[in-house]
């Protein structure tokens, strides 16, 4: 029996390789940010920035459970906090971090209550309309 629907963990692993395994997710190659796609492109590359936000959000809960602090930056899921051991730690949390689908860097912002871990978006400026951003906080659920 062939299954009607593909399992989001698959989807997310052939955008995760479609990223990673040598090609650049961005219509341009340098490091600055892309051109902001249209049309179906646009909506892929939000999809995908989505799904990579879901997984440093993961991290974050894992990082928090262990640690019993809120991730800081994305440095954050590689060692372990201060006054705490690598014996203690369980991580890393996360293996390679990519950019987000227009080449830009993910950034973290915490407060004691709550982790938004934020793309810049199609125009690279962090703090405007076209961020993509989610939000965590140690009471959500899910």
């Amino acid at each position: 029996m062939i299954p009607t629907r593909t399992p989001k963990l698959i989807l997310l692993a052939a955008c995760i390789c479609i990223t990673g395994c040598g090609g650049d997710p961005s219509p341009n190659s340098d490091d600055q940010a892309a051109e902001p796609a249209s049309g179906s492109s646009a909506v892929i590359y939000i999809r995908l920035t989505n799904e990579t936000i879901k997984v440093l959000i993961s991290g974050c809960k894992k990082y928090h459970y262990n640690t019993g602090q809120h991730v800081s930056n994305i440095s954050d899921f590689k060692s372990p906090p201060t006054g705490m051991s690598k014996a203690e730690w369980k991580g890393p949390y996360l293996g390679n971090i990519l950019p987000d689908a227009w080449n830009n860097e993910f950034s973290i912002e915490s407060t004691p209550e709550t982790v938004v871990v934020r793309s810049a978006g199609p125009n690279g400026i962090r703090g405007d309309a076209d961020d993509i951003t989610q939000e965590w906080t140690p009471d959500t659920k899910n």
